[in-house]
């Protein structure tokens, strides 16, 4: 399950979670949480700013429209 989760997410981060320490196969719930606590802490703030950027764009460019649709509306 958590090989599965990593091959998901970018590879500089996949690598941290996929760690297997060699003398134990098994991680305890504990540290898998906190892999994957980590995990989402260096993907939650640039995934944020990608978002957030793209929703701009999407205003910016719903406003262009609607002044068109009113521009034409005059005409």
């Amino acid at each position: 399950m958590l090989w599965n989760l990593a091959t998901l997410g970018p590879s500089q981060y996949a690598t941290f979670i996929a760690t297997i320490h060699p003398d134990n196969n098994r991680g305890t719930v504990g540290s898998v949480a906190n892999k994957l606590r980590n995990y989402e802490s260096m993907i939650s703030g640039p995934m944020q700013a990608q978002v957030s950027a793209v929703a701009k764009e999407l205003r910016e460019k719903m406003k262009e429209v609607t002044e068109k649709m009113e521009e034409m509306r005059r005409r």
